[in-house]
């Protein structure tokens, strides 16, 4: 039972293989200037938007988020403290 389940197993990935081995190949460049249109595009957009209060408040966001994960890990451990000590 065993050798029939392993030569189904060697056949469907045998497939798998030579179906994924069929396809064409993917060949892509990064163009040499896409990070330098990126950073033109943020300043053009920063140009419009008030960045600096939108950062204040993600930044915000985040210490809340931290602050939110640290009290519940704290709350956590506090919890096992009576099981570990043994009462």
């Amino acid at each position: 039972m065993l050798s029939i389940i392993l030569f189904i197993f060697k056949m469907v990935f045998t497939l798998a293989y030579n179906l994924l081995d069929a396809l064409p190949t993917l060949d892509f460049t990064i163009p040499v200037n896409l990070f330098d249109n990126i950073v033109e595009f943020f300043n053009g957009v920063a140009f419009f938007i008030p960045m600096a209060p939108i950062l204040v408040l993600f930044e915000l966001k985040l210490l809340v988020i931290q602050f939110r994960i640290f009290w519940a890990l704290c709350m956590r451990v506090k919890s096992f403290i009576p099981t570990i000590s043994g009462g």
